[in-house]
């Protein structure tokens, strides 16, 4: 079992959802395991969510459903996916996942006040008994150690796979978590290549994605 500050314990996430609001109902939830000393990636998971299911623990805007009828029908496509799981089983597979992989997982995100309060309201409203996987002190957000990296947008990799894809977005926030964590560091900016291969196509709702 990994010990507590490991460089496996980082997780990359990110939440798609049906509203801005810290209520907002989660449609879609990636992840991935990573080393920002070397940006080394490990383990992923997604999960695409009923949406009767995230409707029923969190809020609809009429803005945000208006914004993603304007997406790329690529984006859209996390409303049409088959493999769909109710919001508890997704929250439950989560927890399980970080827990099983890391004593103390930490959580970087690229807004503390979106996903993280999004996931926190759905574990309170959409399951019973069941907590976040992360302790609080343990949740870092993007922007702030890029700002204190002094990164430019210069300095970050083209993006990959589809935006606004959960999975593919923590992909690559991984990866810009990375660059950064090594350039405040000190570390040699030599990285591991940022490569989404296939991932829409590779991507198993609900369980683990190979790198």
């Amino acid at each position: 079992m990994s010990k507590p500050d490991t460089p496996m314990d980082h997780y990359s996430l990110n939440c798609e959802t049906l509203s801005t609001e810290p209520n907002a109902a989660v449609i879609a939830i990636g992840v991935v395991q990573f080393d920002p000393n070397t940006a080394r990636q490990g383990k992923k998971m997604y999960w695409s969510i009923d949406i009767a299911s995230a409707m029923k623990s969190g809020r609809v805007d009429a803005d945000t459903l208006l914004w993603w009828m304007k997406q790329d029908p690529r984006t859209q496509k996390v409303f049409f996916e088959d493999k769909k799981v109710p919001l508890v089983q997704a929250l439950d597979e989560l927890a399980t996942f970080m827990r099983s992989n890391s004593m103390a997982p930490i959580l970087w995100v690229n807004k503390v006040q979106a996903d993280v309060f999004w996931l926190i309201n759905a574990y309170k409203n959409g399951t019973v008994g069941l907590q976040p996987p992360w302790h609080h002190r343990n949740v870092r957000d993007m922007p702030t150690l890029v700002d204190a990296a002094g990164m430019t947008g210069t300095e970050w990799p083209f993006p990959q796979g589809v935006k606004h894809n959960a999975l593919d977005d923590a992909i690559y926030q991984a990866h810009i978590i990375s660059m950064a964590w090594m350039k405040c560091r000190g570390i040699s900016p030599v990285v591991a290549p940022l490569v989404i291969p296939g991932a829409t196509e590779k991507r198993s709702v609900g369980k683990a994605v190979l790198p």
